[in-house]
């Protein structure tokens, strides 16, 4: 089963995300893309999460956006072994480079 979330990757990857006018819709395809993230591969997950989410801007991240990035985050950090889940605080070795900071 094809999930939704793939399509609509699939044919709005090359849109910028401030294209997405209605603030509803916006909103909407975070939720997408968070509850559909199992089903996409790492590599689509680590791609989406360099090229869409860290090209947000502070100001633009809502609620379901921040939830959208820390699902990514987590998910590729615990694949590749640099963050383990269920731990209290999370015991992190090495995180993801989030490039907007070097500025």
């Amino acid at each position: 089963m094809t999930c939704p979330l793939a399509i609509l990757y699939l044919s709005h990857f090359h849109i910028p995300p401030s294209s997405f006018s209605p603030t509803y819709e916006r909103e909407e395809a975070f939720k997408w893309f968070q509850n559909c993230l199992t089903d996409l591969e790492v590599s689509t997950q680590t791609r989406f999460f360099e090229e869409r989410l860290l090209s947000l801007r502070p100001e633009d991240v809502s609620e379901s956006a921040f939830e959208c990035f820390k699902a990514y985050f987590e998910s590729i950090n615990v694949t590749n072994g640099s963050m383990r889940k269920g731990t209290n605080p999370p015991f992190v070795s090495f995180l993801i480079k989030i490039t907007f900071l070097n500025v």
